[in-house]
């Protein structure tokens, strides 16, 4: 879901903040969007199978965001395609769509299990 999100938005946040390069519509980046999203995805999924703890799991997700979105970024202000900050728009737009997501679908999930809220005593611990 968090890669697909993301590409919608950046395409809407395109022609609404109106920044262009060439011929089109530049920031966000929705290469480096999706690229980003999907390497926060698959490392979501990593820190849901190996539970490193808190400051592991931050670790996965800032270099599985970083390495994907920061190799489609160089490549595209490297073919011209997209200035410096759009690579930052892409990249700020996946945080926000994928790791927002991620906290909604844990909150709902939460809640679905017997009425329980989300930080009560009878919430496991990682």
């Amino acid at each position: 879901m968090g890669p697909g999100v993301t590409g919608v938005a950046t395409t809407l946040l395109k022609p609404a903040l109106g920044r262009t390069i060439g011929q089109g519509y530049a920031f966000p980046s929705g290469h480096t969007g999706g690229a980003t999203a999907l390497g926060l995805v698959a490392a979501l999924l990593l820190v849901s199978l190996v539970r490193p703890g808190r400051a592991g799991g931050l670790t996965m997700l800032a270099v599985g965001a970083s390495v994907a979105g920061g190799c489609v970024g160089a490549a595209m202000v490297a073919a011209d395609a997209h200035y410096p900050t759009d690579i930052v728009g892409g990249y700020c737009t996946a945080v926000v769509v994928v790791l927002g997501g991620a906290l909604v679908l844990d909150a709902l999930s939460w809640r679905g299990r017997s009425g329980v809220r989300r930080g009560g005593a009878d919430r496991p611990r990682a």
